[in-house]
């Protein structure tokens, strides 16, 4: 009872490849919008499917991600720079216009990355670069609140046969208001 879940959904890719350059690169990006009824409460054991005193939560739901890319190689490296911006939006209507729980986000994310392969060694050195800034507002949450992270890391993986040894490190910093 009073419990409904409606969405829709497109997405887009598009990938151009330059052969003579060693160069894809794209856009993926996808959007979606819906609503929902929830509530939290039954009425009682037997009455499971009966929301508490038929108070029923409605939330209409928006959300956009936009994906670029770009991928190369050089000689024995390859490159490659992951993007992606995130937005969220959900409208939240409970019934009691005093208590707002609506709210809202968008992250960017940035992801580097250099790959180098000796193939005839069977050695790999994989290195990077990560960079996350979210903003979200929400009330319910004292307004507005900033995270960011911001990683370098490094993995080196050597192969003898069928043993594999891989070793690496990750140094990471995180901040949040």
């Amino acid at each position: 009872m009073s419990d409904y879940d409606k969405r829709v959904r497109g997405s887009l890719g598009l990938r151009k490849t330059v052969s003579k350059h060693n160069l894809i690169y794209g856009l993926n990006t996808t959007y979606q919008q819906g609503t929902s009824g929830s509530f939290l409460l039954w009425e009682s054991y037997d009455l499971g499917y009966t929301a508490l005193d038929s108070s029923g939560t409605d939330n209409k739901v928006n959300r956009l991600s936009i994906d670029p890319y770009v991928k190369w190689n050089i000689g024995k490296f390859s490159h490659s720079l992951n993007t992606r911006y995130l937005s969220v939006n959900n409208d939240v209507d409970n019934g009691d216009p005093t208590i707002d729980q609506s709210n809202s986000s968008n992250l960017v994310y940035a992801e580097y990355q250099s790959q180098f392969s000796l193939p005839k060694n069977d050695f790999d050195a994989i290195g990077g670069l990560v960079a996350i800034n979210t903003l979200t507002k929400s009330p319910l949450y004292s307004g507005t609140q900033q995270a960011t992270n911001y990683a370098v890391y490094l993995q080196l993986n050597k192969q003898w046969n069928r043993l594999t040894a891989s070793g690496g490190a990750r140094y990471e910093r995180f901040t949040l208001n």
